[in-house]
């Protein structure tokens, strides 16, 4: 039973981190898309975030699904606010 806490805690901080990221790709998208530096940080947040990903995979904290889900949706949200600098 333990474990099992400790499992949904960890799925939870990192739904919730995930959340935040996407929070703030769509903060940055109405609020300065041309910022040059803001490529710089998202790809060092999703990096980051994917390394902890792959490491509650490996413990089993995760399925691997649930985390190339969480993965997935991050990197979609980046696409589209890179088609709409590309737009304008």
């Amino acid at each position: 039973m333990e474990n099992e806490t400790i499992y949904d805690s960890a799925t939870q901080l990192l739904l919730d981190e995930a959340e935040q990221i996407l929070q703030t790709i769509k903060n940055q998208e109405v609020a300065c898309t041309s910022c040059p530096i803001f490529e710089e940080i998202m790809d060092t947040k999703l990096f980051g975030f994917s390394e902890k990903v792959k490491f509650a995979i490996e413990l089993g904290v995760i399925e691997d699904d649930l985390g190339q889900l969480m993965l997935s949706n991050l990197e979609r949200a980046m696409s589209e606010v890179y088609e709409s600098i590309a737009e304008k």
